[in-house]
């Protein structure tokens, strides 16, 4: 099991900007030095919390900090850029940092980026971009000119023109035939999740479904993997998480809910998912749980990977006891105003939560 980190980001509006990506970079690098071996960076165009509105700047910046960790788009809004825009932007980050690119790709969530990019279409139309650019921008990298590809939304056209001076050229992605695919999951039985099972590229379940529902999401992607003739492969399959070692249970407990993540949730997460279709998700497989049930003390119980080291360790291995034995923890990226803490808590579970996971 490998670890990752996700970063929204989620700085809260009285950081100051600067000084939140610096911290990000410098802590992102660490954390390759503890053996983190890949980093996923959101793109949220409009808000003041999760301010990367273009996270592949932030990786490219990432890219001069780092050596080996693979470096994600988390995601890539398809739908709102043209594709040829978007797949040489990808492949010119392959370039600059050595082929370390992992390219996540959804519609996104956030309802005011659609309006501030003028597109205001209805949910079926808005999948069906994103499904028309991802196969646009897979076609550019696995093709060389001239092509002429006209959807239904987008056309990319490259003629040849004076080949003798490279005029007429897309440049691809250092990786053949392109960077990994990733596509994440928010639903319990997760349509996205199963299309990457289908397609065989990896996929990530987000921080939202309680872990004794996660097993919905593997049902999905092994579905998926199966329509195609595929087994399905739990090293294709990463989880996203809250996730704080500390020395003892209460301690872990009592920074969680008083002093780190769930201010993300109650002065941003809940308010924002309770604006669209999203906040359902936190209840898992039971819709018709009350709102008021959710809490940061029920993710404690429920979502969160918190504990001591023996407890961190056997959450862990009973998520994939019930489901299988997934390749990547990825770990929520919060605003940091202490790092000891943290610290501490990677400490902790590199040298002693890992050696207790059951391969």
């Amino acid at each position: 099991m490998d670890l990752g980190i996700f970063s929204m980001p989620l700085h809260p509006p009285e950081k100051p900007l600067a000084q939140g990506f610096e911290e990000d970079l410098a802590w992102f690098a660490e954390l390759e030095e503890k053996g983190f071996s890949e980093l996923w960076a959101g793109e949220h165009i409009t808000s003041q919390w999760e301010n990367y509105p273009a996270g592949d700047l932030f990786l490219a910046a990432l890219a001069r900090e780092t050596k080996t960790m693979r470096l994600g788009t988390g995601v890539a809004l398809l739908p709102l850029h043209n594709p040829g825009a978007v797949a040489l932007r990808i492949a010119f980050l392959d370039q600059l940092s050595g082929g370390r690119v992992n390219f996540g790709v959804g519609p996104g969530g956030l309802t005011t980026d659609r309006p501030f990019l003028d597109v205001e279409v209805d949910r079926g139309v808005y999948i069906d971009r994103f499904r028309e650019s991802l196969e646009m921008i897979l076609t550019i990298w696995t093709s060389e000119a001239p092509y002429d590809l006209d959807g239904k939304y987008w056309r990319v056209n490259l003629p040849a023109q004076q080949q003798e001076i490279g005029l007429g050229w897309a440049m691809p992605p250092l990786q053949k035939p392109h960077p990994p695919i990733m596509i994440p999951g928010v639903s319990y039985r997760s349509s996205s999740i199963a299309m990457a099972g289908k397609r065989g590229w990896r996929c990530l379940s987000t921080n939202f479904l309680p872990n004794d529902d996660l097993i919905g999401q593997w049902e999905a992607y092994s579905e998926g993997a199966r329509s195609a003739g595929r087994e399905p492969d739990p090293s294709l399959w990463g989880i996203t998480r809250d996730v704080f070692v500390a020395d003892t249970d209460a301690e872990a407990e009592r920074f969680m809910l008083e002093c780190g993540p769930a201010a993300s949730y109650t002065r941003y997460m809940f308010d924002l998912t309770k604006g669209s279709h999203n906040f359902v998700h936190f209840k898992g497989s039971n819709p018709d749980r009350p709102d008021s049930d959710i809490t940061p003390k029920f993710l404690f119980d429920n979502t969160w990977i918190a504990g001591s080291p023996q407890t961190v360790a056997d959450k862990i291995n009973s998520i994939r006891d019930r489901t299988a034995p997934f390749g990547q923890l990825v770990m929520i990226a919060h605003d940091i105003d202490d790092f000891a803490p943290w610290r501490h808590s990677i400490d902790l579970l590199t040298n002693q939560v890992l050696p207790l996971i059951e391969s």
